[in-house]
């Protein structure tokens, strides 16, 4: 299903509603069943300009097993909603919440294989589409885990239908976000390596982004400065989440792998590496 164009403007809320329970919020993402019992993912947003229609045909075209395929798309009125296949697995960052409440645990091997398919997703937006495409807005609650914790990225390019393109400095996309998206207002693919960056800290270390710890001395103002902190110490092992440290794991793996998530992190776009380098470098952990 084909809309006619336009930019979108919205503040993206995430919830899961049935059909029968509409939700009175302009922007939602919505768990819709068809009489047939098939379960989609709906994305809705508000249009303000038009011009969207090639960007969404775009989006449609997308095959990848790391990429959440845009299944259909519909304007009404000026509501543009997106429809996606519906994943029951949750998104990363629900799963790192239980995680961190020690509801759930999530081995070393889990976290790689997540981190792996998440650059890989990357790869395939940045170098196997054409024209290629930018996230926009990585973060762990677009990132969304199917069974046996294959991750697939949710939303992508949708951010740039949505004003700039640029995480709203008061969202929680905006800890993810690369610093030159609100000094230079341009958004390059190595944001989104800067953005995985981030994620691969999380997974490393355990810790949210947000945490107050973040704000004090101690955390260095940043999980990304914190990060380059505790390497240029010495003291990397210790960033590690400790409920991994202690598995039958190879510990100087996953230091390396804090080199990969620290590298991605650089202030320069040019020091980070690009998608391709880095799905290299990721498979690259298990040989050291």
């Amino acid at each position: 299903m084909a809309a006619s164009g336009g930019a979108v403007r919205a503040e993206k809320r995430v919830e899961r509603t049935k059909r029968k329970r509409r939700e009175k919020e302009p922007n939602a993402l919505k768990e819709e069943e068809e009489e047939q019992g098939d379960v989609f993912a709906v994305s809705a947003f508000f249009l303000v300009v038009v011009r969207v229609q090639r960007q969404l045909e775009l989006l449609a075209r997308v095959r990848h097993l790391n990429v959440m395929s845009l299944k259909a798309y519909v304007r009404d009125a000026d509501r543009l909603s997106l429809v996606y296949d519906f994943v029951p697995g949750g998104s990363l960052e629900d799963v790192m919440k239980r995680v961190r409440s020690q509801q759930v645990s999530l081995s070393w091997d889990t976290r790689n294989r997540i981190a792996a398919g998440v650059a890989k997703g990357l790869r395939h937006l940045h170098f196997e589409c054409n024209p290629r495409i930018l996230h926009c807005n990585l973060k762990p609650s677009n990132v969304m885990l199917e069974e046996g914790f294959e991750p697939v990225l949710a939303d992508c390019g949708v951010a740039r239908l949505i004003d700039s393109g640029l995480p709203d400095p008061e969202s929680s996309g905006s800890l993810y976000a690369a610093p030159e998206c609100y000094q230079s207002n341009r958004y390059t693919d190595k944001c989104d390596v800067y953005a995985f960056g981030m994620i691969l800290g999380v997974l490393l270390t355990g810790k949210d982004p947000a945490d107050p710890f973040f704000s004090g001395e101690s955390g260095r103002g940043s999980l990304a400065r914190w990060l380059r902190h505790m390497q240029h110490s010495g003291d990397t092992k210790e960033a590690l989440d400790s409920s991994i440290v202690g598995e039958e794991v190879d510990e100087e793996e996953m230091v390396m792998a804090v080199r990969v998530a620290i590298v991605c992190l650089s202030e320069l776009p040019a020091d980070r590496p690009s998608s391709d380098e880095l799905v290299a470098m990721l498979a690259q952990l298990h040989s050291f």
